[in-house]
């Protein structure tokens, strides 16, 4: 009596369960077993499975062997007492930690980082978008170009700022004032040289120098 009482707390422990064949009269065992899903290679987090035993009448699924003494040694990835639970992906890239549930495991990722197993980092202020894109592998934001408000074809300058929020001021009249600048110069300059012609004669020589 005291054997099987052993024998019975021995394989609870192991989540093992074993019956007699009675028409080969084999004792039959299915070791670490567990019922209540079973996992594939597209496997996805599911909350709140209840897992449950197995029996002769529900084998279940078992992802590991018995060792001899009681203890589950199981098959990579799945972890647990009984081998029932997917193990979180590449330690969850060392960014998070992974959170041990039935059937399958998720990784609880540290503020900014994201995605399945924590691979991704979040921009700044999501790179104030539409201002940039952010590249979620490196966690850095690429600015998008502004564009001449007079003429919107010609690039002027991009978003600037870690997370592309600074506009780079555009002076409408800056074209005018160096325009007129150039003008001035070379009207001195021919005064100068003792250049014949009035000032609107200055101004018709240096306007392809300007455009």
């Amino acid at each position: 009596m005291l054997a099987s009482l052993l024998a019975m707390t021995s394989l609870a422990r192991s989540h093992s369960f074993c019956y007699y064949d009675e028409i080969s009269n084999e004792q039959i065992c299915n070791h670490c077993c567990y019922s209540g899903y079973e996992h594939t290679d597209k496997d996805f987090y599911l909350p709140d499975l209840k897992k449950s035993f197995c029996s002769k009448e529900n084998q279940g699924h078992s992802n590991g062997i018995c060792d001899g003494f009681g203890t589950c040694q199981c098959a990579p990835p799945f972890i647990g007492e009984d081998c029932s639970i997917k193990d979180c992906k590449y330690n969850c890239s060392y960014n998070g930690y992974c959170s041990v549930e039935f059937p399958i495991s998720r990784c609880m990722c540290s503020p900014g980082y994201f995605g399945e197993y924590c691979q991704f980092r979040e921009c700044l202020n999501n790179c104030s978008w539409p201002n940039g894109n952010c590249d979620y592998d490196a966690g850095i934001c690429e600015c998008a170009m502004i564009y001449n408000p007079f003429e919107n074809f010609r690039e002027w300058a991009r978003w600037g700022g870690e997370d592309c929020s600074y506009l780079a001021a555009y002076a409408a009249g800056a074209r005018q004032v160096i325009w007129w600048g150039v003008v001035v110069i070379s009207a001195m300059v021919g005064m100068l040289l003792g250049y014949e012609g009035d000032y609107h004669s200055a101004e018709e020589t240096v306007s392809g120098v300007v455009k």
